[in-house]
This record gives C-alpha cells, structure tokens and sequence, in this order.
C-alpha cells in the first residue's frame, strides 16, 4: 500500500497561475493573494519554501514570481518611458530613480529645536475632576501620563 505523505497543497496549478499573474500584472502579493483566497501567511511560506528548495513545485512557484515581478517592471519601465517626451520632468525623475548616485537629489535636510503638545486625557466622569487637571506639556512628563489610582 502506497504512504501518502499528508494532504495534498493548496498551490494548485490554477491559483498558482492566477497569483503569478496577478503579480506580473504589477500587484503587491497581498493584493494578489486576497483575490485568491489565501492567506498572505500561506504564500510566504510557499515562497519561503521554493526559495531554499532546488527544485519541485515550491520553487517553480518562486521562479515565477520572481520573473512575474521583473516582467511587472520591465512592462511598467516601458510605459513611463513613453511618458518622458510629453514630461521632461518624467526624465530627471526616472534616472534620479535608476542611477541615484549620479542624479538623485543630493540636498541634506536638517531639523532642530523641540516641539511642545498638549496631551488631554478625558474621562466619562469629567464633571468630578477639575477643569485641566490632567493636562500638562508632553516634555514635562515625558509623553506618560498616570492613570488614577496608579503613581
């Protein structure tokens, strides 16, 4: 009698098609995996499984999306180079993406000083509490109010 070797997958030829194009068509995996009926928890597995794996369905599954993802972008790099002649601005901006060392913007922005806020706890029993009587700056306590009862 032959063993058989605990249920059989839900990475199915069909759903395995119908996420991998859904990847190729430029979705993220969570999106594509909603539509599909599967966790996005089972997929990492699945992907996470094909990638140490040398061969089988498992990493067949991740080749495909791997390629599915390069074809999302090559297909998606085409159109925005279709944009460029109508937008000259679409130039500088696509090659401060791929070439980010040579044009990307170089500019340093730097912040200083504090800021101060308010931090208001209100309680269904306001009418028993002063006015205020929670209230101080955040810097003053530093952002932790007490709750009653607790010091």
């Amino acid at each position: 009698m032959p063993r058989r070797e605990g249920r059989p997958s839900k990475l199915t030829p069909e759903r395995r098609k119908a996420l991998v194009d859904a990847i190729a068509a430029g979705s993220y995996y969570e999106p594509a995996c909603r539509a599909n009926g599967i966790p996005y928890a089972t997929f990492r597995a699945w992907f996470n499984k094909g990638e140490v794996q040398q061969s089988g369905n498992y990493h067949e599954f991740y080749e495909d999306v791997l390629r599915a993802e390069a074809q999302a972008e090559l297909r998606l790099v085409a159109q925005w180079q279709l944009a460029m002649p109508a937008n000259p601005q679409e130039i500088k901006h696509f090659l401060a993406r791929r070439y980010p060392e040579r044009w990307a913007n170089k500019e340093k922005v730097e912040q200083s000083g504090s800021i101060e806020h308010v931090i208001k706890v209100v309680y269904a029993d306001e009418g028993n509490r002063a006015p205020g009587a929670l209230e101080a700056p955040a810097s003053a306590t530093n952002g932790v109010h007490a709750l009653p009862g607790q010091t």
